[in-house]
């Protein structure tokens, strides 16, 4: 089972957060809904982290390779 671990589902959410606020303010609505939604994903997948016995996060960056 490849997965993303929280740490870096985390850094890669405020990447992503950080590239689409240097673009343009004007998408700060839409970004910001964007947000709560990537929050919900973000959850799911911390979840699904501690409930899986064999995680091993595809993250190359990744500081706790999980397996």
């Amino acid at each position: 089972l490849n997965m993303i671990c929280h740490l870096c589902q985390k850094m890669k959410i405020k990447n992503q957060i950080q590239s689409q606020t240097m673009k343009s303010k004007k998408n700060q609505a839409m970004v910001s809904r964007k947000n709560q939604k990537m929050n919900l994903t973000k959850k799911n997948q911390v979840n699904l982290v501690k409930n899986s016995w064999a995680v091993k996060c595809t993250m190359k960056v990744c500081a706790m390779k999980v397996v």
